[in-house]
């Protein structure tokens, strides 16, 4: 899976690049068929839920999204990244209840 990570500003440190990514990856272990991911981090001036990161997985013939808002980036993350992990799911266990057609 490749991952695409824009954060704003630019000076997202190392430390929070790292935790996104391993965030991200940990996505493909629920479906093995995410082809990409974009990963944004934004900062919207509020003090109490400056912090958005938004997720973007596209997988064969889909695209699945969240947002969360939190006060740090690495908490927007950690909620954004759990959101998604039950979309996943959700997106998995709906395609197993149609058959194969080949």
């Amino acid at each position: 899976m490749q991952i695409n990570l824009e954060a704003l500003p630019d000076s997202a440190s190392d430390e929070l690049k790292s935790l996104t990514l391993r965030k991200v990856e940990r996505l493909g272990k629920f479906y093995d068929r995410i082809v990409d991911a974009d990963v944004y981090l934004k900062n919207n001036g509020d003090p109490e839920q400056g912090c958005t990161a938004e997720i973007r997985l596209n997988v064969p013939s889909d695209r699945l999204y969240c947002e969360e808002r939190a006060a740090t980036y690495e908490e927007a993350i950690d909620k954004a990244s759990r959101a998604m992990e039950r979309q996943v799911k959700r997106f998995k266990d709906k395609l197993a209840d149609f058959p194969q057609q080949h």
